[in-house]
């Protein structure tokens, strides 16, 4: 199996214990970034099993964290209406900032209303720069999904943006509409100090496989890019993903 990419590999049960897991988590680094910094800046991920742990952070888990101090950014976004059922914002409001006492100002949403998707990626670079200046962000945690095709993000299998250089791309061509996306990239996400991956699903398991094993092949399997420059990476996988 690739030394990197094994490292920190968790195994759960079942989504259940996978979200409660990433919460905790979530919540201990939220702390310990607060105490040491004064903020906790995390990147959120869209898709079910991520969603599953932004219901507990809303609900259970709501109390125990000082959100004024928490910036949340998104790793990607369809782009779409924000009040569109296909947004990831519109998805994580519904079951996370609705329910929790967070300053709007610190929700980092990406804009796709009424502008240019060229213009959407130049207003999210502003958006980072007024809380990390002009040096390269380094978030205290990214939060990923795996699709399927092994995608991560909007980082889909053959994509320009696996060879990108920037820190925000527009992604065309999604295989899954809606087709333009944008999306964060290797150099932005890889440079985090913590990077948590979570898969969850029968459905997973043979890509997760190919995903884990010594062959490297990005282009196919985006996901083996996520390599943190200087930091931790740590997957939470339910067992039924794995063969």
């Amino acid at each position: 199996m690739n030394d990197i990419l094994t490292k920190n590999i968790n195994i759960f049960n079942d989504v259940e214990d996978v979200s409660l897991a990433v919460s905790k988590e979530f919540i201990k680094l939220a702390e310990e970034s607060i105490k040491l910094s004064g903020r906790f800046c995390v990147v959120l991920a869209g898709g079910t099993t991520p969603l599953n742990m932004y219901k507990i952070l809303a609900n259970s888990m709501k109390d125990e964290l000082d959100w004024n101090k928490i910036f949340f950014f998104f790793g990607d976004e369809r782009f779409v209406p924000q009040n569109n059922q296909d947004s990831n914002y519109f998805m994580i409001n519904s079951v996370l900032f609705d329910k929790i006492k967070v300053p709007s100002q610190n929700i980092l949403q990406f804009n796709c209303d009424n502008i240019s998707v060229e213009d959407s990626v130049l207003d999210y670079k502003k958006k980072i720069a007024s809380v990390f200046g002009n040096t390269l962000p380094k978030f205290d945690l990214v939060l990923l999904g795996m699709g399927q095709d092994g995608h991560t993000a909007s980082i889909f299998p053959g994509s320009k943006t696996i060879f990108s250089k920037d820190i925000i791309e527009i992604e065309s061509n999604s295989p899954k509409p809606p087709s333009t996306r944008i999306t964060m990239t290797y150099k932005l996400i890889n440079n985090a100090k913590e990077i948590l991956i979570m898969v969850s699903g029968q459905d997973k398991a043979e890509v997760l496989k190919k995903v884990l094993s010594d062959k490297k092949d990005i282009i196919n399997l985006p996901i083996q890019g996520i390599n943190p420059t200087n930091g931790d990476l740590h997957w939470y996988i339910t067992k039924n993903a794995l063969v």
